[in-house]
């Protein structure tokens, strides 16, 4: 038999723990005598990379494995695919290489999934597929394999911290035991973040792994996790704060309110859990599901919102559920086809499970109904509902062109339902957002709403006085402001665009700070030019009418 051609490779080494628990990474050197490539005949060119030797001994429980690339050869100009020989001689059946699509908005690098290998796999094997008479090539490719080595059987479940967090006084519900890091890494080989930044939550984000569905060490998968986000992605810590093995166990990701990188890269504001499996084709068990509903109550009381309800996601820009799955914030299969069905029952069951096991749980209902009214070019009249019983206050935010930029700008008493806003200016796009508070809580936002200021035409009749007309354009009213000190009579008529009067003169007396209104419902939608004549002199503005 022929001996298997062996790739030149760069090796990195880095022993991180355990005696058995090593990770390394062989960037491939692609030449004509280490590739061969094919076609099926019709469609498809087939280029296959010769064996590469597992550069790791005395592996345990299995080998995790994941590969970096260009992310020029996914998508639908190729796809890879991998296999073991744990002979180095018969290999396994191909599998594809899918991406991880936790990893955003970069273009250098793309990936994979973690997949998981006998611990006695000797060798591996790469091949690309893709469409004939295409450019696509390999570029920067990456091997990374990962010993995760068995966890210490006396590796137990932490005792749950049942003291409130400093978000919320008002629930009693208790936390779920859980695995700490150092009981899912006891020799501290997978180091926390060095400098997290702290969130607060206010949406509960659930994924599924992608990985595999079977193991008799569930937190030798989580350091796999680990590896693959730290050693992969290059971030400083695993994505997830929970994680959720098919025994019900729950582990500590980067922990409870740290933020994260897991949602679509607008992690602000969320909490997220992985249930480690993949569920495009496998239900999860009832274990993990009843682990995560009990996980997802405690921190919805946590944080004081109703798992069943919806509100705004501010770093989103999106109306999400509490209780969101990964696809509710981007284009993602995540958290699988037969989990996500079954996330409005985790919701319902978390509402259960905080009116039974919790005590003393109140949450402050937020303000609804939000309308925004445009009463003059500076000036925004707000209307809501108050659907609560025990707020000292409500506050009012306002964001400038966007969503993005949140500023409270007024705080009004207890049982106000109307707030104007005067400091708006004119021809300007608002969204306001409402949110009741009392001595211990803060209810969620109204959801926001967006208004529109008039566009203000000004007409200088001299160095000192003007008159103002909105809104312009205008639906069919109008009104007119005179700033001067005093009394003055003025006729107004409108021409349309080729010059005929449609509104003959029409006289108005003016005091300072006067408005009149004039109803131009009766015109039909175009330009027209309204022409004023005081003591002063004839002006002419131009209006549209829509």
């Amino acid at each position: 038999m022929k001996k298997n051609a062996i790739l030149t490779i760069l090796v990195f080494f880095i022993n991180i723990g355990f005696a058995q628990t090593e990770y390394k990474n062989l960037p491939l050197k692609l030449s004509p005598d280490n590739i061969k490539t094919a076609t099926d005949g019709a469609t498809e060119e087939i280029v296959t990379i010769a064996p590469i030797a597992v550069p790791l001994t005395e592996v345990e429980p299995f080998l995790a494995f994941f590969v970096t690339w260009k992310p020029i050869i996914n998508g639908d100009k190729g796809k890879l695919q991998v296999r073991f020989s744990d002979d180095g001689a018969t290999f396994g059946e191909w599998m594809d290489i899918e991406k991880d699509e936790h990893l955003v908005n970069d273009d250098n690098k793309s990936v994979s999934q973690l997949i998981f290998a006998s611990k006695d796999a000797q060798s591996i094997q790469l091949r690309m597929i893709k469409p004939l008479y295409t450019a696509v090539q390999l570029s920067k490719i990456t091997l990374h394999f990962y010993n995760p080595g068995n966890t210490p059987q006396k590796a137990k479940l932490s005792a749950a911290n049942t003291q409130n967090s400093p978000l919320k006084q008002n629930c009693q519900c208790p936390q779920p035991a859980f695995q700490s890091r150092t009981d899912w890494c006891p020799n501290g080989s997978c180091p926390p973040h060095p400098s997290p930044a702290i969130t607060i939550p206010t949406h509960l984000i659930v994924h599924h792994s992608a990985g595999t569905n079977t193991s008799n060490d569930w937190a030798a998968v989580v350091r796999s996790i680990w590896s693959l986000h730290v050693n992969g992605n290059g971030w400083s810590d695993v994505g997830y704060n929970w994680l959720i093995d098919p025994n019900g166990v729950i582990y500590e990701g980067r922990g409870d309110n740290i933020l994260g990188a897991h949602f679509c890269g607008t992690n602000g504001q969320t909490v997220g859990t992985c249930v480690m499996g993949n569920f495009m084709t496998v239900s999860p068990n009832s274990n993990a599901i009843n682990a995560l509903t009990e996980l997802m109550a405690w921190k919805s009381c946590d944080i004081g919102v109703n798992p069943i309800d919806s509100a705004f996601h501010n770093s989103s820009g999106k109306i999400l559920p509490y209780i969101s799955g990964h696809r509710d914030g981007c284009a993602t299969a995540c958290p699988g086809d037969l989990l996500y069905p079954m996330l409005p029952s985790v919701r319902t069951g978390a509402a259960a499970h905080i009116q039974t096991q919790c005590t003393n749980f109140t949450v402050l209902n937020a303000p609804s109904n939000l309308v925004l009214t445009t009463q003059a070019y500076n000036q925004v009249a707000l209307t809501w509902q108050d659907n609560s019983t025990d707020e000292d206050s409500f506050l009012i935010e306002r964001s400038t062109g966007t969503v993005n930029n949140f500023m409270q700008i007024a705080a009004v008493a207890a049982d106000t339902t109307t707030y104007i806003d005067h400091t708006v200016v004119g021809s300007t796009g608002y969204y306001y957002q409402v949110r009741a508070k009392n001595s211990t809580d803060t209810s969620d936002y109204t959801t926001p709403q967006w208004v529109a200021t008039f566009n203000t035409t000004t007409t200088f009749l001299n160095k000192n006085h003007q008159y103002k007309i909105f809104p312009n354009p205008t639906s069919g009213e109008i009104q007119l402001t005179y700033d001067g000190q005093e009394t003055t009579e003025a006729t107004i008529r409108i021409f349309n665009a080729i010059g005929k009067e449609v509104v003959k003169n029409q006289l108005y007396n003016f005091k300072n700070n006067a408005t009149v209104s004039l109803s131009l419902h009766h015109l039909a939608d175009g330009i027209y030019w309204i022409e004023l004549q005081d003591s002063r002199g004839k002006h002419t503005i131009k209006l549209v009418k829509h």
